[in-house]
């Protein structure tokens, strides 16, 4: 890690995280079962978009497609 230290406050600049060993076997477990999820359902996802949450929700009330759980839960 590297640090902007100044009288305003702790800055930083600069992180690498490189992980540990169990770290790192469990990223290779995930991405080889990813790959063989794809290659044994034939999966082409070069279109696949990642969201959050938020954006998800976002979406969910500006389309009307999806009642929240609160709302569901108030009209029983």
């Amino acid at each position: 890690m590297t640090f902007s230290i100044s009288p305003f406050g702790v800055k930083t600049i600069r992180f690498k995280h490189e992980g540990d060993k169990e770290e790192k076997e469990i990223n290779e477990f995930y991405n080889a079962t990813l790959s063989d999820i794809k290659q044994s359902f034939h999966l082409n996802l070069g279109s696949y978009s990642s969201y959050t949450y938020n954006q998800l929700q976002y979406q969910a009330e500006i389309n009307n497609e999806f009642k929240s759980l609160v709302t569901l839960r108030k009209k029983s």
